[in-house]
């Protein structure tokens, strides 16, 4: 089972847990969050690309001197 599935699986535990606790009204809003939240981490992940950086990020070595 990936890990999208098992977010999805606990949100549905969550929403039976929270209808009892805070009312069916808040058990949407939060439903609604949480899938948006689900949704939003599938896209991130579908578009994510690697990131090389062009210019080294290291400090320069401290054998080179500047002229001043």
């Amino acid at each position: 089972m990936n890990e999208i599935q098992e977010l999805r699986d606990a949100s549905r535990r969550i929403r039976k847990a929270l209808c009892i606790q805070v009312g069916e009204q808040a058990r949407n809003d939060l439903a609604e969050l949480i899938d948006s939240l689900i949704d939003r981490v599938q896209q991130l992940e579908r578009t994510k690309v690697d990131v090389m950086p062009i210019v080294p990020t290291a400090a320069p070595s401290s054998g080179m001197h500047t002229v001043r």
